[in-house]
């Protein structure tokens, strides 16, 4: 193959390209501290792209990580939450990581 033919759309798998054994250790688990400065490694910088990458990189991921963090701050300090029943949340990767179906959630004041 010489390349894409024209006129084809692509679509990066991006919840792939987030679980390349590679580039991420245990890549299913949530472990936020692997973006930790101690626990960095050189990696590819386009590894990890959740806003894309160079010169079309959504204009608006610094605004979308301070207001998912504005949110969940506001949720953390009053309640405690879980799911409401021990359900295996299913998921269905596409341009976005979605729940495959909904989710039942109880919450708890503090």
């Amino acid at each position: 193959i010489d390349g894409v033919p024209k006129g084809t759309m692509v679509i990066p798998y991006i919840y792939g390209s987030h679980r390349i054994l590679e580039h991420w250790r245990a890549p299913e688990v949530f472990d936020p501290d692997r973006f930790l400065p101690q626990r960095h490694k050189p990696r590819n910088p386009y590894s990890y792209i959740p806003f894309g990458a160079g010169p079309r990189v959504c204009i608006g991921n610094s605004m979308a990580i301070m207001q998912m963090l504005l949110i969940l701050v506001a949720f953390v300090r009053k309640y405690d939450f879980r799911l409401a029943n021990e359900q295996d949340v299913a998921i269905r990767p596409m341009m976005l990581l979605r729940p495959d179906g909904p989710i039942q959630m109880q919450f708890q004041p503090r």
